[in-house]
């Protein structure tokens, strides 16, 4: 994959305001990201029983100064396919 580059630091906690939780409609649209992510970049069947690309997922996330765990990787991506699945990638 092409390089990306690393996100901006964060603001200071002073001038930041508190993040407020993500709607139902924000939460789906960033599941059929990460599916449309995972399926037409790494390549991943979400229709497997074993997702193979973690230790690649991981890799590529640590390059970008990120740390995400197999746990939470595999979580966030079955509950993606499951929008596949069950018919809900497409907006309602």
């Amino acid at each position: 994959m092409g390089e990306i580059a690393k996100p901006a630091a964060s603001p200071s906690a002073e001038g930041a305001t508190a993040e407020k939780p993500l709607s139902t409609t924000e939460r789906n649209t960033l599941l059929r990201i990460i599916a449309v992510l995972a399926v037409k970049g790494y390549n991943i069947n979400p229709t497997a029983g074993r997702i193979d690309k973690l230790g690649e997922i991981r890799g590529d996330a640590e390059k970008l100064g990120l740390s995400i765990s197999d746990e939470t990787l595999r979580k966030k991506l079955r509950e993606a396919f499951d929008m596949i699945e069950n018919g809900r990638l497409a907006d309602r």
